[in-house]
């Protein structure tokens, strides 16, 4: 009843001392075993018992109050009327209307039992909300037993030493305690709906039906179904209007992300349906979002590349709904595109270790030798991949300075080898080493066998030719060019001094032959 309701501001207090929503058999002064909707007692003498309303819980007991309730006229409230009011008959209702409207609402969040693989009830319900006080921390035994509507103990303690008190302190802890779920789970619960009340012709809450919808519609409970320029939109309306998969479009109305109310469609079955202005101010949203893989194709990255960059740089990244993408804000992109920057500027003045032994024509190692040794500038910044960087401009020097070195080699002049000097010469090898020592003839330096200049042996072939008077005809002219004596003039400067007793090698008398074969 009305009247079993105590409002006190926040919460109320909620007396239960009857039963209804059913048919009760009941026998009346005569005797006779009648049917009646109210029964003003309970199943067991714990059962009468006096709770406390959560906040959430109280607020809709009290727009229901002033919906049904309230004569809008006096604005005085039928105290004596029927709590959750009758439909077709007043203060009369059954469990059919109740157990169908449960069951749509299971089936729209999907704990039917086709779901779940069993039967949800309110007895079910009531386990549960039971099992949420069980594992409650701060709540006594008694008081959740109380609040159940069970005894405080069956025990010799409960029996006699529990006192029940009228104060019902120790039950608003219950009620703060389910009303922090109600807002932690669904928010209110002024589920918003677009039907309408369907009352019967004897029912008198009729007369009054704009008052009963004026008040739900200013409470946010029941809303306008649309009008052309901005109807309510069902799941596939959605997803035709963002260019998603029905299912993303489920979703996004399931978990909140589109606001959106619940109404029966042409067969009766609760659907969720949200306004097509909230659908397009969505759309402008996710229009001026950034998503990483977006984001990677601006840049010219890959998605793992750019992904590893969040996760070097230390990026919180929340998964946008309904996608599973990553939603980039706008601080991380800048942090992104800063880093972006970084990276090209340095593939711009630096190359890797590996690539710079490829352009110097060098071992790996002997690379990172010259990086210690000061050959090459390492670069105190490195990429993604954690490879060591050299700048190009000390690759480029390096790479002359070692070059150098092979264009002098092969710009040395040309040189003849002594050993074809004495074949065309007639002179031995000893004997033209001389000339070189004497600075006649002059020894191509930097050669592993001795080499002759061509200059040095036009010279000096041009001046033995001059003092030649013999042909060339002459084979003795070839092997014996000057005398002893004008070729040490021309070797030394000057004739040999007399009695200093040089010779040349071959003006040396012949040793004895000793032996047998020996001359006497």
């Amino acid at each position: 009843m009305v009247s079993d309701l105590v409002d006190l501001g926040d919460t109320g207090l909620l007396a239960v001392q009857g039963q209804g929503g059913r048919s009760f058999n009941v026998r009346d002064e005569a005797g006779r075993v009648i049917a009646v909707p109210y029964k003003p007692t309970l199943k067991t003498a714990a059962g009468s018992r006096v709770l406390v309303v959560p906040e959430r819980l109280m607020a809709l007991l009290r727009v229901a109050i002033e919906a049904f309730h309230t004569d809008p006229g006096t604005a005085e409230i039928d105290s004596s009327a029927r709590l959750v009011p009758g439909i077709h008959e007043p203060n009369r209702a059954g469990q059919a209307a109740y157990h169908d409207a449960l069951g749509d609402a299971l089936a729209s969040e999907s704990l039917a039992s086709a779901d779940l693989g069993f039967r949800v009830s309110s007895h079910l319900l009531r386990k549960s909300a039971a099992s949420d006080l069980a594992w409650e921390a701060g709540i006594e035994d008694a008081v959740r037993r109380r609040f159940m509507g069970h005894r405080a103990g069956d025990d010799v303690f409960g029996r006699i030493y529990t006192l029940d008190h009228p104060d019902v302190a120790p039950l608003a802890k219950v009620a703060a305690v389910l009303d922090d779920k109600i807002a932690t789970s669904i928010t209110s619960l002024m589920v918003p709906t677009t039907r309408r009340v369907d009352w019967g012709h004897d029912n008198p809450i009729l007369a009054r039906a704009d008052h009963v919808d004026a008040t739900l519609a200013a409470a946010g409970w029941l809303v306008d179904p649309g009008d052309p320029d901005d109807p309510c939109c069902d799941a596939r309306r959605v997803a035709a209007e963002l260019g998603i998969h029905l299912t993303t479009a489920r979703q996004l109305m399931a978990d909140g992300t589109l606001p959106c109310t619940v109404a029966p469609d042409e067969r009766g079955v609760p659907r969720r349906f949200a306004r097509l202005s909230v659908i397009w101010a969505y759309r402008d949203r996710l229009a001026e979002r950034v998503l990483l893989p977006d984001l990677a194709l601006q840049l010219g990255l890959r998605y793992h590349e750019a992904y590893h960059m969040v996760r070097r740089l230390g990026l919180h990244l929340e998964p946008y709904p309904g996608t599973r993408e990553y939603e980039v804000t706008p601080e991380a992109a800048a942090a992104l595109r800063a880093e972006h920057e970084r990276i090209c500027a340095l593939h711009r003045r630096s190359i890797k270790l590996a690539a710079a032994s490829r352009s110097l024509k060098v071992a790996l190692s002997t690379t990172a030798l010259l990086v210690k040794r000061g050959g090459l500038d390492a670069d105190p910044e490195t990429d993604s991949s954690g490879a060591t960087f050299v700048t190009r401009a000390s690759v480029e020097r390096c790479w002359l300075a070692r070059a150098t070195p092979r264009q002098r080699r092969a710009q040395a002049p040309p040189g003849v080898p002594i050993a074809e000097v004495a074949r065309f010469s007639g002179h031995s090898t000893r004997e033209l080493m001389d000339l070189v020592r004497a600075g006649v003839l002059e020894q191509v330096p930097g050669r592993r066998a001795c080499q002759l200049t061509p200059a040095s042996l036009q010279a000096w072939m041009a001046e033995r030719d001059a003092g030649d008077t013999t042909t060339v005809a002459n084979p003795a002219a070839i092997t014996r060019l000057r005398p002893p004596s004008q070729r040490a003039a021309i070797y030394f400067g000057a004739a040999r001094p007399a009695g200093s007793g040089w010779r040349w090698p071959s003006e040396q008398p012949a040793e004895p032959v000793s032996g047998r074969h020996g001359a006497g």
